[in-house]
């Protein structure tokens, strides 16, 4: 819903949160996109310090996994990572992000 309109953002992270809180802990691939999930609404909202923060802890995820699902998300994520590129916390996030995009369909 944050895509479509960026006021919603925060409400979104707020739902993907309860998912994340709620969701069962052997469920590995929708644990991993609902971790980038709340990233990408955080970039959404311009959060990047907390984007960054949670896109880390997401590619643990995703490094768990050997979903091309999870892989084209962490794509879309990078993708949305693009305009603050520039920026510290978000230039070191694409760093790890990088490689696992190697094994993305």
């Amino acid at each position: 819903m944050a895509r479509h309109d960026r006021s919603l953002a925060p409400e979104a992270a707020t739902e993907i949160d309860r998912a994340i809180a709620l969701r069962q802990p052997y469920r590995r691939r929708s644990s991993a996109l609902d971790k980038l999930g709340i990233v990408e609404a955080r970039l959404i909202e311009g959060e990047l310090d907390e984007a960054a923060r949670l896109g880390h802890l997401a590619i643990d995820s995703v490094e768990a996994t050997a979903s091309d699902r999870v892989r084209k998300k962490l794509l879309t994520v990078y993708q949305r990572t693009e305009k603050a590129a520039n920026i510290g916390v978000v230039t070191d996030l694409r760093d790890r992000m990088r490689p696992l995009l190697a094994t993305a369909v």
